[in-house]
């Protein structure tokens, strides 16, 4: 919650360029808005077990592939030149990504020595009433998910067919792969750590409401998104994710009426 509350508040602001505690030193709309995204995806799952009755044992499960990603994820940034901390007024004069990499570490050690000290088993859940839904949407932001995970900048940027930004810098990359870490591991959830269907779609409910202004701000305000110079498509993609994620929306709030 330390990150994700200034994550979704300004991120620009808690670890940009000119903070105290300056995480990058180079920020587009790409970064900023996936900042926002990660922590919107970092609250909810962190809230969950108060909001969606998600059960302590299973965000267990959930947080050690995220941990085990996070670790490999935030090796680039820590070792990177230029792009990263410390800022001009930063009060630690080194790069914080390289203590971050302690932090995700430790929570997996630590969440991997308490799982097997309870006995700890992989779950798939059984099948309810939410079960297409969360497969449906699992289908679409699973392959987002893995595809910026991977490659963000060859699936998603300038020069990508595909392109939903027409900028895409260091920052925003490393934030892009978080965000495709944790909607991977989310909608996956079911088939591992035993998260009913129902009890994803609760956890999604806000997700869903808060990304919607996410992407209108993107398809209609911004100027750095597609379509890029080769794109399949003359058209800014995040049109119709507004749309697909207004039909994503409605069938979540139908199911938890």
């Amino acid at each position: 919650m330390f990150f994700a509350v200034p994550l979704i508040l300004d991120a620009t602001t808690f670890w940009g360029p000119a903070s105290p505690l300056a995480y990058c030193t180079a920020m587009d709309d790409s970064a900023e808005w996936f900042m926002q995204f990660v922590g919107i995806m970092m609250f909810c799952l962190n809230m969950s077990p108060w909001y969606a009755g998600v059960k302590y044992e299973t965000v267990l499960r959930v947080s050690i592939p995220l941990n085990a990603v996070c670790c490999i994820l935030f090796i680039p940034p820590a070792m990177a030149a230029k792009g990263f901390g410390p800022g001009v007024n930063s009060i630690f004069k080194f790069n914080l990504w390289g203590p971050q990499i302690a932090l995700p570490g430790g929570l997996l050690v630590w969440g991997w020595t308490t799982f097997r000290s309870i006995g700890g088993k992989w779950l798939p859940a059984a099948n309810d009433k939410c079960t297409r839904f969360c497969q449906a949407y699992a289908a679409v932001y699973v392959m987002f998910g893995v595809t910026l995970l991977t490659a963000p900048d060859f699936c998603w940027g300038p020069n990508s067919k595909f392109a939903y930004w027409t900028t895409f810098g260091a920052c925003g990359e490393t934030f892009a792969r978080m965000a495709g870490a944790l909607m991977s591991v989310v909608c996956l959830s079911p088939h591992f750590a035993g998260v009913s269907y129902k009890t994803l779609t609760k956890v999604l409910l806000p997700w869903n409401m808060a990304a919607l202004p996410m992407f209108v701000k993107t398809a209609l305000f911004l100027t750095s998104t597609g379509p890029g110079a080769n794109a399949l498509l003359p058209i800014n993609l995040f049109v119709p994710q507004v749309f697909i994620q207004l039909f994503f929306l409605a069938w979540n709030v139908n199911l938890l009426i």
